[in-house]
């Protein structure tokens, strides 16, 4: 029988957790011309993440070294850190759940020294040229169990985040773009914090939301509902984090 959780929290990885979009600033960086004008269709919802991926990773001319470089120099939320301290304290489980790619995400958390977090992304082949000392990299989109995912994410988060809701008493979803809009409008039950792109659209829809700036918001609005719930002075674990 599986386990259940009082708790359970799924968040966003780019742009939630680091303070911009990791895949974009690599390809802005360095991706050869083109880039521009795909990433302008993927803004406006005309192509699907994978076919931006498949055609903007093409244009991508980057060393092992450079990409190791750029990785650890991605900044997350200063708050995360301590939000992921208070949630195992607090013995609830975390997930990232992304539209991006794991072996990135793993690099910038371990960076950070968050890592050993359950991660749900997509898959990604880094090979070699030998004589080149370029990478090819290879995007390895995540299947689609159910039906076409309705933002046209490469990864469907509802196909990961509706399963395991039935497993915790309270699930709290954290995120700020188009990838997140599939779960807030689609799996019932959530508790939402939004930003950014998200929040624009929750707003617009008129359904519930906590906003937020940083993971210092949401420990404040966690810890109060926890308080309430249980009884107790959780908010002293968010003094720990400064």
């Amino acid at each position: 029988m599986d386990q259940t959780f009082p708790v359970q929290v799924f968040i966003d990885f780019d742009g939630t957790i680091t303070t911009s979009d990791s895949v974009s600033t690599l390809i802005e960086r360095f991706a050869e011309e083109g880039w521009q004008e795909d990433e302008a269709l993927w803004d406006l919802g005309r192509i699907s993440s994978k076919e931006y991926y498949a055609r903007q990773f093409k244009r991508l001319k980057i060393s092992e070294a450079e990409l190791q470089a750029f990785l650890q120099g991605v900044p997350i939320d200063r708050w995360f850190g301590p939000f992921v301290a208070f949630a195992k304290r607090c013995g609830f489980p975390l997930a990232v759940v992304s539209d991006g790619f794991t072996p990135f995400i793993e690099a910038i958390l371990a960076h950070h020294e968050v890592g050993g977090l359950p991660i749900f992304a997509n898959g990604l082949s880094i090979r070699e040229n030998p004589k080149t000392g370029l990478l090819t990299l290879l995007p390895k989109p995540k299947p689609v169990k159910l039906q076409a995912c309705k933002v046209q994410a490469a990864l469907c988060k509802c196909d990961v985040v509706e399963p395991l809701v039935a497993r915790a008493q309270t699930s709290v979803y954290i995120g700020n773009g188009r990838s997140d809009f599939c779960v807030s409008q689609h799996v019932n039950g959530l508790i939402l914090f939004a930003k950014d792109e998200l929040a624009s659209n929750l707003e617009a829809k008129g359904t519930r939301f906590f906003p937020f700036q940083s993971f210092r918001d949401i420990l404040e609005v966690l810890s109060g509902l926890m308080v309430q719930a249980a009884g107790g002075n959780v908010h002293q674990t968010i003094e720990e984090g400064k």
